[in-house]
């Protein structure tokens, strides 16, 4: 039975009418004799060109193809060409083993489709919905900007002479791993904040390769949800990418491990990469003083680095936690900024702490953090759920007001999906490790902090949750997801029993995103809203499974209402689009609701479900959650435990081998 906001109705209380498909008549003679879809490119169409034959157009004032008409034999200047391209290419494809050849080998292609083609050009259309961006040069004479003069993300670029960057002597006293570490300098752009640079897909080295797969690859999967064109990774992390060496040098080493899982001759040269951003990063930030400003170079480099941890196959969880720590401590440094009037913009970030972070620092203080001591936060009402009804629909109310106004600059859109990036990756440690043991705050106190900044919207969107770019409309349900996780690591505290009934009843009576009737009159916005609406009640009911865990420990995965719940959350899962953005944000509530799963039918959609999200985030440590999975179905033994089920959640022998 479909959902009730699957049925809005419009004002008029009017169904919206389906277009009903119109069947073209603009193809060629060939394909309509032969009743197949034709791709309509003229001069000669794709059936016509596989088949070597003259592909025939009807005349402008003729338009219905003659009876008697007769597919022409082969041409064979047009198999002579096909021949001498498809010979270029095998002369060159069993050779290509490196990076270098294959771009040979995408290059024989380009001429061999050169070949085929005739020189007509070909009218591209293009989405009037697609912003117009303006393209990067690689390859001009700018310099790149050095720290004191980052005021580049607010005010227009200006050239600034490197031999006064402060990153020219840290850069001599680090080691090449090969001849192409040297930094590309920069172009300036004009009207930055206006005029957002689209990434080049095409590379010339390898460097430039490991660069591109960062820009398009990683970085598009930190905003897996439909937003406003300006909100998008590819808009807000893009232009910071090869802002100054020490972030190109951490693009560079995450692209390479994103790399890495599909080609696996380049681990060696991803983890030394990796080692060496890290490295470099922390250097720079124990040798220099840095300004409040730099929190978004600095916010950028840690995120990256903190994602790809888990890319790399010598994964160590340490190094993401430390990654985190900077982004937190960066982002209350910004709030604090922004909320003081004290404070400018010439404050040092080292007053509060940021200089202390490294990678050989300890991750916690045993007099604040130790094990024995409770766990850190409040727990009253005000902190352990909010009133969301009245917080969504004043979101509601201030997104249609903005219209098309857009006053924000770069800064604000960029610190939006960096916030909500970090909440991501720091919600995924709540529930298999101990973030007061490790150092990092409790989500009572991150939610506290951030959630009036980002529930503001930026944007005048179709719908309010549009303004997340990470979460969407399952901003709400990943905040409960993350308190219920914090209350299942801290079980004997006395407060525990008492939080997890009242967030109980908060699920309980949470009212489901709704989508209105003009999103719904356009398909293609309500295919993807209605995505991310899914994946917000899919997290729901994986969040009242764990809290009803909580509640009562000896519930296992047979009792009644977990069951409906599990069923409930498979049909919404199985609506989604397959491999669509939103299952970037699934490995959480895949993890809950496997451990709840006893069918083989079950089962099977968690699997498929999690082979999505490795799909679509390029991430094989999926596999570590399906190694837990199958241990807690009694699919495969482990020498820690015994548990089945939901038990699995006791055991923390088994959480510290799992990468969420």
């Amino acid at each position: 039975m479909p959902h009730p906001y699957e049925l809005v109705l419009n004002f008029r209380s009017k169904v919206p009418k389906s277009q009903q498909p119109q069947r073209s008549r603009s193809g060629c003679f060939n394909c309509r004799k032969l009743k197949k879809k034709c791709s309509e490119e003229r001069p000669s169409c794709k059936s016509c060109q596989t088949k070597c034959i003259p592909c025939v157009w009807p005349s402008s004032h003729a338009k219905s193809m003659p009876k008697d008409y007769k597919i022409p034999p082969q041409d064979p200047i047009l198999v002579t060409r096909k021949r001498e391209a498809m010979h270029a290419i095998k002369k060159i494809l069993p050779k290509a083993t490196t990076l270098e050849e294959i771009t040979k080998v995408q290059e024989a292609k380009l001429e061999a489709c050169e070949l085929e083609l005739p020189s007509t050009p070909t009218t591209i259309k293009k989405d009037p919905e697609t912003p117009d961006y303006r393209a990067l040069d690689l390859h001009s004479a700018g310099r790149v900007q050095p720290l004191d003069e980052l005021g580049l993300l607010l005010n227009d670029t200006a050239s600034i002479n490197w031999d006064q960057s402060p990153f020219q002597q840290h850069q001599q006293d680090t080691t090449n791993i090969d001849n192409e570490n040297d930094p590309v300098s920069l172009s300036a752009i004009d009207n930055y904040e206006d005029q957002l640079p689209l990434w080049i897909p095409i590379s010339t080295s390898r460097k430039e390769t490991f660069i591109t797969a960062c820009a398009v690859g990683l970085i598009s999967a930190l905003a897996p949800q439909y937003t406003h064109p300006l909100l998008h990774a590819s808009s807000t992390w893009t232009p910071f990418v090869k802002m100054n060496p020490i972030i190109e040098r951490v693009t560079e080493a995450s692209g390479c491990s994103f790399i890495a899982w599909e080609k696996p001759d380049l681990i060696p040269l991803a983890e030394k990469k990796y080692d060496l951003a890290f490295n470099e990063l922390f250097g720079y930030i124990r040798t220099h003083e840095l300004e409040t400003k730099d929190h978004l170079w600095l916010g950028a480099a840690f995120q990256l680095l903190a994602v790809g941890s888990k890319t790399v196959w010598t994964f160590r969880d340490k190094r993401r936690i430390d990654n985190l720590k900077g982004s937190w401590k960066l982002i209350k440094a910004r709030i604090a900024q922004t909320e003081s009037s004290t404070s400018t913009s010439t404050s040092p970030i080292s007053s509060l702490g940021i200089s202390n972070i490294s990678p050989s620092s300890s991750t916690s203080s045993k007099d604040d953090n130790s094990p024995e001591s409770p766990p850190r936060g409040n727990f009253d009402d005000s902190t352990v759920a909010s009133d969301y009804s009245n917080e969504n629909l004043k979101m509601e109310v201030e997104n249609s007001l903005l219209r098309n106004e857009y006053k924000d600059d770069l800064a604000s859109r960029f610190e939006r999906g960096w916030i909500e990036a970090f909440i991501y990756q720091y919600g995924m440690l709540l529930l298999i490790d101990d973030v007061d043991v490790m150092g990092l705050p409790t989500p009572f106190e991150v939610f506290s902090l951030v959630r009036k900044r980002i529930k503001r919207p930026l944007m005048n969107c179709d719908i309010a949750w549009m303004n997340h770019p990470v979460f969407g409309a399952s901003f709400d349900a990943f905040e409960l997801a993350c308190k219920a996780s914090y209350l299942m690591r801290h079980l004997d505290h006395e407060m525990t029993f008492m939080a997890a009934h009242k967030l109980y009843d908060v699920v309980q009576s949470y009212q489901l995103p709704q989508i209105p009737a003009e999103v719904v009159n356009n398909p293609e916005s309500f295919n993807r809203n209605r995505d991310s609406a899914l994946m917000s009640e899919v997290m729901l009911r994986a969040v009242k499974i764990l809290l009803r865990k909580i509640i009562n420990l000896r519930l296992d995965e047979t009792d009644i209402v977990i069951q409906r719940d599990l069923e409930a959350a498979l049909h919404k899962l199985t609506q989604i689009t397959r491999c669509g953005q939103v299952m970037g944000i699934s490995s959480w509530p895949l993890f809950i609701l496997g451990l709840t799963a006893i069918k083989d039918e079950h089962r099977d959609v968690i699997i498929e479900g999690c082979m999505q999200y490795g799909e679509v985030c390029q991430a094989r440590y999926i596999y570590t959650l399906i190694d837990t999975l199958k241990i807690a179905w009694g699919m495969r033994g482990d020498t820690y435990t015994t548990a089945r089920g939901l038990n699995i959640l006791l055991e923390t022998e088994i959480l510290d081998r799992l990468i969420l």
